[in-house]
């Protein structure tokens, strides 16, 4: 099983060139490791953005465990958003990407999340 571990996300801050489009308002992003298993809590807040590139909050510890069904599960427990919102974990990856579920299923973009509060726990394998 592995020992446990646990620390802070080194979520990145700000950034004017329009990759980082977001910033942890509470400084409380923390995980913890048990064995392959990443759980991680997160509140953050996307920046005023014109930015249309994915939404996407980087920083996890680990990378996801490359599968081809992205089943990595993310909890929201409170969000500012209007749409019905979802996310993951994306494989291979250590990010999450923010998902809007109203009519279908979409990727969100930085613009559409500009001024959203997110809070919520990813619980993911590593590989």
């Amino acid at each position: 099983m592995g020992f446990p571990t646990s620390g802070s996300l080194s979520l990145p801050t700000a950034s004017t060139s329009g990759i980082v489009s977001y910033t942890d308002t509470a400084c409380i992003c923390k995980y913890t490791k048990i064995g392959r298993t990443v759980i991680a809590s997160f509140t953050v807040t996307f920046l005023s953005t014109s930015n249309t590139s994915q939404a996407k909050i980087g920083g996890l510890p680990y990378a996801c465990v490359g599968t081809t069904n992205n089943n990595a599960s993310v909890a929201i427990g409170e969000h500012s958003d209007l749409h019905q919102i979802t996310m993951l974990v994306n494989q291979g990856q250590s990010y999450m990407l923010v998902l809007a579920c109203s009519s279908g299923v979409a990727v969100r973009q930085n613009n559409e999340c500009s001024g959203k509060n997110y809070r919520g726990t990813a619980i993911y394998q590593t590989a």
